[in-house]
């Protein structure tokens, strides 16, 4: 089912789109230690998680499987940021330099995280082209496919997050892949591929597996749900010859789950979720708490505002209503795939009753947006169905009128989510131009010098350009933040440039000497 050539034309230009915007944000905003702000409410740091994986991935293997952020775990990930630093350091590192990985890693690190940034903002793009697969395997039509991949790149967890060094755009390009290949394994049996559709069994599994060790604590459940479906197939009645196709989804999701295990320590996972005080939470303990949190929490929490709580339903009201009057279109289709809407739902379900319980049992407000990904990706699907009937019912007939108008649509939809990303990104960038010189300071040392800092920091310079790690039970040092670290000096025995500290606007910040 391959997309026509407007389709294609259409994701280049939302996926050129996507990347310009990303590379503006993150050459503004390429890493930091500050909190986010929203319409003036505070929401994560900026530092979270970005700042542990960043630093994590450097040291990836160099503890035996006891990664510095075991995370959620996030592990592929990391593989991928390892992989990104390692490239970098051998193409950028000049011939003959006395400067080893960790040394230009740190030398580099604005840039690596400016790298870092762009590489999930193609994530996010991969995900995209991935989606229209997707949607249209659900939808009856092209264009409302094409509707729901363009409602979903400008809701707000994706556009928030479109430049955070995070794990969610990675989880949904293996949720999207791993449910693609369940659906084309079913095609191959069809079509009288039995040994194509052992090889996409075979991916699938590959990609549940991925998606476990992406994010856990979300999509834990995804390898049994996909290998459930890709037995019973879309209906009631199993398929013949599924037999040998279940039989690769297990190989491929067992040799991927193996590959992972040699580079994480699963039992110092565990451990970590418990000093998290995560463990021995049971089933019912969780219910119970997600109840009585619910219980205190006020009723005004749930209104759609510009507050921490409400900007999710404020940006995304008019998705969220559309996505419903879609789903009572598809409920009178007599031809909608519920066999496939049955398992989406079943892996969707729990992913929102994992944010429910974050809401309600932990933060005790609704801030948590970035759990709920792929209920906002399901919900897309009906949001296209719904935009469709709207648009058919215009006198347009032109090609070009009905994008303009679906164009038009969407950007009316999401005008708050839009807003509210501007907004972010603006504090962002004020905020990392107070630390700039920092960066800039480390990039124009020449290797052996250290930088000179003159005023009082108030913290580390790791901290400050966004490096953290988070193990509270065992403190590990990295290799990579002594490694910033100590290419500052304090006072003018600096050999290199020099960094003066200042007050503005009753606020510290840096420059450096001679601009």
């Amino acid at each position: 089912m391959r997309p026509s050539r407007p389709a294609v034309r259409a994701l280049l230009a939302l996926s050129g789109a996507a990347l310009l915007v990303g590379w503006i944000w993150s050459r503004a905003a390429p890493c930091g230690g500050w909190e986010n702000s929203v319409f003036g409410f505070r929401l994560w740091n900026e530092s979270d998680p970005g700042g542990y994986y960043v630093p994590s991935a450097h040291e990836l293997g160099r503890w035996r499987g006891r990664l510095l952020y075991p995370g959620h775990p996030g592990l592929t990930l990391q593989v991928l940021l390892r992989a990104l630093q390692e490239t970098y350091f051998r193409l950028r590192a000049p011939a003959g330099a006395s400067l080893g990985f960790t040394a230009f890693t740190a030398k580099n690190i604005v840039s690596v995280f400016l790298l870092s940034k762009m590489m999930i903002a193609s994530l996010h793009v991969l995900s995209f082209w991935l989606f229209l697969p997707f949607a249209r395997r659900l939808l009856s039509s092209e264009f409302a496919s094409l509707l729901a991949v363009l409602g979903y790149a400008t809701s707000l967890p994706v556009v928030y997050y479109l430049t955070r060094v995070s794990v969610e755009p990675l989880m949904v390009v293996f949720f999207l892949a791993a449910f693609l290949c369940v659906w084309r394994c079913g095609e191959d049996l069809e079509c009288g591929r039995p040994r194509r559709a052992i090889l996409d069994g075979a991916l699938s599994g590959a990609a549940a597996a991925g998606a476990l060790a992406t994010k856990f604590h979300l999509l834990w459940p995804l390898p049994a749900v996909c290998l459930l479906h890709l037995w019973w197939g879309d209906g009631a009645r199993r398929q013949r010859g599924r037999g040998p196709a279940v039989i690769g989804f297990i190989a491929g999701a067992s040799a991927s789950f193996a590959w992972y295990c040699r580079i994480l320590d699963w039992r110092d996972f565990f451990a970590y979720w418990d000093v998290g005080g995560a463990g021995g939470l049971t089933v019912l303990g969780g219910l119970a708490a997600l109840v009585r949190g619910a219980a205190r929490l006020p009723l005004g929490e749930l209104l759609p505002a510009r507050t921490r709580s409400g900007l999710f339903l404020f940006c995304e009201w008019p998705l969220l209503a559309a996505a419903a009057y879609g789903l009572f279109l598809e409920v009178r289709r007599p031809d909608a795939p519920w066999g496939r809407w049955f398992w989406l739902a079943l892996a969707g379900s729990y992913t929102v009753l994992i944010w429910a319980y974050r809401c309600f049992a932990v933060s005790g407000d609704f801030h948590g947006f970035h759990y709920l990904f792929v209920f906002i990706l399901l919900a897309s699907v009906f949001f296209g169905r719904a935009c469709d009937a709207f648009i058919a019912r215009l006198p347009f007939t032109a090609r070009w009128q009905r994008a303009a108008a679906a164009a038009l649509f969407v950007a009316v939809s999401h005008a708050m989510v839009l807003a509210a990303a501007r907004d972010a990104y603006a504090y962002d960038a004020a905020q990392y131009a107070r630390i700039r010189a920092f960066g800039s300071a480390l990039a124009a040392a020449r290797a052996g010098e250290r930088v000179g800092l003159v005023g009082r920091v108030g913290a580390p310079v790791s901290v400050l350009l966004g490096l953290g790690v988070l193990r509270d039970s065992q403190p590990r040092r990295s290799a990579l933040i002594d490694a910033v670290d100590g290419s500052f000096i304090a006072g003018n025995a600096g050999s290199g440039p020099t960094v003066e500290i200042f007050e503005a606007g009753g606020m510290k910040s840096a420059r450096r000497r001679g601009e």
